[in-house]
């Protein structure tokens, strides 16, 4: 994203990783999901590099324009990263006033702000 203002004013910057005021959510039913499709894929690619068929198998997992030269590790890694690329929402805690803004949809511009409240938990604002 990069910037994110917060009704306060403060703008939050995530253009760097790691972000300290942001980070993603994921129903158990997503965290299942990527769990699954890691679990499937890392072992695959395991063995098609014991077999010398890396090449080919990271070229048919991520496409022909992914470079097949990366190391093991950071192929493993983007396994990760392409099973969870869909799922979850992006969310930021405003480390100024403490408000949480959580995406609603994945992939929109669109949130739910929430107000630290009194002892009853938290209100909601609308964004």
């Amino acid at each position: 994203m990069g910037t994110f203002t917060c009704h306060c004013g403060y703008v939050i910057r995530d253009s760097s990783y790691p972000c300290e005021s942001s980070g993603r959510l994921m129903w158990e039913s997503e965290t299942a999901a990527v769990s699954e499709e890691t679990r499937s894929a890392v072992p695959d690619f395991l063995q098609s590099v014991a077999g010398g068929r890396k090449a080919e198998w990271v070229h048919s997992y991520f496409g022909e324009r992914y470079p097949a030269d990366v190391s093991d590790a950071d192929v493993i890694d983007e396994i990760y990263s392409k099973a969870s690329h869909d799922k979850g929402r992006t969310f930021y805690q405003c480390p100024e006033c403490g408000r949480l803004y959580v995406q609603k949809q994945i992939f929109t511009n669109e949130w739910d702000c929430f107000v630290k409240g009194n002892s009853q938990g938290l209100e909601v604002e609308e964004t």
